[in-house]
């Protein structure tokens, strides 16, 4: 089988990359137009997706229909962006209190190769809304989703 990624490329200029990458380092996107794409490769050739709607496409090029689980995080500039994690441990350390707020990337873990950055706080899970939930609420939804993921470990 084939080892597939995807980025979602959402910074102007910058080329951020922000997603999942199997078997390899996060590749940044040939396209120009950063906000109405998703790049998928495929053995090193580049599938663009028209626009950020259609999830199904997402799906279709993960292995083995690998569990995933996708974040919404809240930038410093307000912008909602959406990480797809797809093993566990996350490696980050968060705020006890709302709204959680993260305050530690681990460089090893799988947070920092998917972009997650200090200060980015959680907006949703799975597309259940945070907002106005208690920090306990979020950690437990956050540690039941993250459960079944697969561990880097193993």
């Amino acid at each position: 089988m084939p080892s597939f990624s995807f980025c979602h490329i959402l910074c102007p200029g910058v080329h951020s990359a922000i997603g999942t990458c199997i078997g390899g380092d996060l590749e940044r996107c040939p396209s120009q137009s950063c906000l109405t794409a998703k790049c998928y490769r495929t053995d090193c050739r580049w599938r663009e997706v028209s626009s950020l709607e259609g999830e199904e496409d997402l799906l279709e090029f993960t292995p083995d229909n690998r569990k995933r689980l996708v974040i919404g995080f809240e930038t410093k500039h307000g912008r909602v962006i959406d990480v797809v994690c797809t093993r566990r441990p996350l490696g980050v350390r968060c705020t006890r209190w709302t709204p959680v707020t993260v305050i530690e990337v681990s460089l090893t873990g799988h947070a920092f190769n998917l972009g997650v950055k200090n200060g980015w706080k959680v907006r949703y899970v799975d597309g259940e809304d945070m907002l106005g939930q208690s920090f306990e609420v979020v950690h437990k939804l956050l540690f039941e989703q993250m459960s079944t993921l697969p561990s880097l470990a193993g």
